[in-house]
């Protein structure tokens, strides 16, 4: 009984030690894709919920509109999103589920303060 439970606290503290990585995935791609997994990942190691891709200066909140991942959306958005913050096209989060026809996205978005930019 006592080896057990020395087996046990030793487990809980090996898996309170492991330090988080980031996925090979970046958080970008991840919410474009729908990987909720990445991005929590991404979230538990540090990013920056609202750090800008090379590409298109776009936020995982652009690249989740994009990809039509509500809950992806809400993840971010509960973790600080900027709701109005532009790409490199001038295009918001909520600009990106209008012009894709993201409308379950889009009402999510205004429901949490976003604005248009683009008409």
């Amino acid at each position: 009984m006592k080896s057990q439970l020395i087996a046990i606290v030793a487990a809980v503290l090996l898996v309170g030690c492991a330090t988080t990585q980031s996925p090979a995935i970046s958080i970008h791609e991840a919410a474009r894709d729908g990987n909720i997994e990445a991005v929590k990942q991404h979230f538990a190691s540090g990013a920056d919920v609202n750090a800008k891709d090379d590409a298109f200066r776009a936020t995982p909140l652009n690249w989740a509109a994009f990809g039509g991942h509500k809950e992806i959306v809400e993840l971010l958005i509960s973790e600080g999103a900027d709701m109005n913050v532009k790409c490199s096209n001038q295009n918001t989060p909520l600009d990106v589920a209008i012009k894709y026809k993201r409308t379950e996205i889009a009402v999510l978005l205004r429901k949490h303060g976003a604005r248009r930019v683009k008409n």
